[in-house]
């Protein structure tokens, strides 16, 4: 199997914040956009893989524009729908050029001219602990969809290894994974600000399929 002989020459640990390709920890605020900054997370990486920039990319306009690929600004969304979005329209602005996210849906004014980051291909990873490192370590980080039983918010530190969770209804940014204390965890930018969990990163326990991270994982490669 490819994917397991590709797994024996990876790091014990990686995480893309060391390697340039993560941005600052935003805040969705009170807002359910965080499909759009798993989206632009995974897209700030893959850009920055390609161009060796590293640039942020504009939730806001995925929140205006994106609604005809079925996604709902404040009110929801999906991951693989924005990014194939994306990828149909061409490529996305700066944030600079688009303007600031104000947590609210706003009027679309895309302006084509400034088209950056074209999208080749959106993949959705196979269900695997190896599938995942396998991709987050060739193709930078991933946007991955969780679930978040009632105690996620409280998080702070350590490796989060919950008993039990539901569906998953939260989108998020895998950027590494690594071992702690003998636990093997994976390394998630969340969107709720520097002031929450480890300066706005979590760390979710890698054993088995955890708050289903394996579901909903995707990268993307640039045209």
């Amino acid at each position: 199997d490819e994917v397991e002989e590709l797994a024996k020459h990876l790091p014990d640990s990686w995480d893309w914040r060391n390697h340039g390709a993560v941005t600052r920890v935003k805040d969705q605020r009170m807002c359910g956009s965080c499909w759009a900054f798993s989206a632009i997370g995974c897209l700030e990486g893959a850009h920055f893989l390609k161009t060796g920039e590293l640039v942020e990319l504009p939730e806001q306009l995925l929140m205006d524009c994106s609604w005809d690929a079925g996604n709902g600004g404040c009110l929801g969304g999906d991951m693989s729908n924005a990014l194939n979005w994306i990828k149909e329209v061409g490529g996305v602005t700066t944030s600079i050029q688009y303007g600031r996210y104000y947590a609210e849906n706003g009027r679309c004014h895309l302006d084509k001219k400034h088209l950056i980051s074209p999208i080749k291909n959106v993949t959705q990873v196979a269900r695997s602990v190896n599938a995942l490192k396998v991709a987050l370590v060739n193709h930078g980080p991933l946007s991955v969809g969780i679930a978040t039983p009632p105690d996620f918010q409280l998080y702070k530190n350590g490796v989060y290894k919950p008993s039990e969770w539901g569906e998953t209804d939260h989108g998020v940014v895998l950027v590494g994974y690594g071992v702690l204390n003998g636990e093997k965890y994976w390394l998630v930018k969340n969107s709720w600000g520097e002031n929450w969990g480890m300066e706005g990163y979590i760390l979710i326990s890698a054993e088995g399929d955890t708050l289903n991270i394996l579901d909903s994982a995707y990268y993307v490669t640039m045209q």
